[in-house]
């Protein structure tokens, strides 16, 4: 009888060892991104009060505000030609983004006269 008891109990949790080893179905959840990180560029061209700007896309803070929009402000290393003077300057300006499109209103300190030039700026991102 304990014999007959023991081979019960030993098949017992020999089947049970195998009903636990069946897979279940699983579950997919997606996450969603809270911050994403990557590289951008931008190509643009500004127009002002006899000032014309070649600008790139430097540092800046962006908030995506939905998959096609979003506003920041950021820094735009550019060429900066005034009374046919070219010279090296750092814009700074709010920008709006849609797609693949960029509206930037970047701000130049002109030392000489200790004022900001400001002009409007169309531009392309590139991924």
């Amino acid at each position: 009888m304990k014999i007959s008891i023991c081979l019960f109990t030993c098949l017992f949790y020999a089947f049970s060892l195998f009903a636990q080893s069946s897979k279940p179905d699983t579950v997919v959840v997606k996450k969603k991104e809270r911050f994403k990180v990557g590289l951008e560029g931008i190509a643009a061209v500004s127009f002002g009060n006899d000032v014309v700007a070649i600008n790139v896309g430097g540092p800046g803070l962006k908030l995506k505000l939905s998959p096609k929009w979003g506003i920041g402000v950021g820094a735009f290393p550019s060429l900066y030609i005034s009374h046919g003077k070219v010279e090296p300057k750092l814009g700074l300006a709010p920008r709006v983004d849609y797609g693949n499109f960029i509206l930037i209103v970047p701000g130049y300190y002109v030392s000489k006269t200790e004022k900001w030039v400001w002009t409007v700026d169309a531009g392309y991102k590139f991924h």
